[in-house]
């Protein structure tokens, strides 16, 4: 896979991190509205999310059991330990984005939710689903007073 893109993914993955390790511990509950996921679950779905579409990608299947069993690793972790864990997760996905041939991202994946995807397309997934979450959480961050991190910086 393209390095440019990869490194951009890194990046995107380490801002992402920095930026849920910002949550003090008496605003993992912040919602926006009742209706949304606290801080807290916001950042484990991000991370969540990248786990379950990149083992697609790897697998050759998105299942809803590495969905659940990814998200009950985080269970009982601080927000700066699920920041951590994120990398964590990264790291492997980063691991195997490095190694991916041609084959690799266009072999057909299943899906539990029915919609077609490639290896490419669960990699362009996650990496979508980041970042659109990310905008998220910068919203949580701002009505905590906090300022997020510079998604352009170094």
């Amino acid at each position: 896979m393209d390095k440019g893109f990869i490194d951009r993914f890194n990046h995107t993955s380490s801002v992402t991190s920095k930026a849920v390790a910002l949550v003090p511990p008496d605003k993992v509950d912040l919602k926006p509205s009742p209706e949304m996921m606290s801080a807290k679950e916001l950042a484990i779905h991000i991370f969540v999310g990248e786990k379950g579409l990149m083992s697609g990608a790897m697998t050759g299947e998105v299942t809803k059991e590495t969905f659940a069993s990814t998200a009950a690793e985080a269970a009982g972790m601080t927000m700066e330990q699920i920041a951590a864990w994120g990398q964590k997760i990264h790291a492997a996905t980063s691991e195997w984005m490095a190694k991916a041939t041609p084959e690799d991202m266009a072999k057909p994946v299943k899906t539990f939710f029915g919609m077609p995807m490639t290896g490419k397309t669960c990699v362009m997934g996650a990496l979508e689903h980041m970042i659109h979450h990310r905008g998220q959480f910068y919203v949580y961050l701002r009505m905590m007073g906090l300022t997020p991190p510079n998604q352009y910086a170094p």
